[in-house]
């Protein structure tokens, strides 16, 4: 008997972060001609994806959330960095 595969939360919000990452970057890139800000934004949120699913399949939960706090630690310091 086959089951259905339970959808897995972590994919579906890395996958619509990325979405929202890529409409971020058109709207900068378009409307605001912030060539180099829609630039960085987009090669700093996008890893998360592909590095979630990896994290996935290869590592126990604890080793999972370890490896994805890191990229999300470099965003938020390139963040609040660019404030100043």
């Amino acid at each position: 008997m086959d089951y259905p595969e339970k959808e897995n939360i972590i994919l579906s919000k890395t996958y619509d972060y990325a979405v929202k990452i890529v409409k971020l970057h058109q709207y900068l890139y378009k409307e605001k001609k912030e060539f180099e800000l829609s630039k960085q934004i987009l090669r700093s949120g996008l890893p998360l994806v592909p590095m979630s699913k990896k994290q996935l399949a290869d590592f126990p939960k604890k080793i999972f959330w370890q490896n994805l706090a890191l990229p999300i630690k470099k965003h938020a310091k390139r963040a609040i960095g660019s404030d100043f």
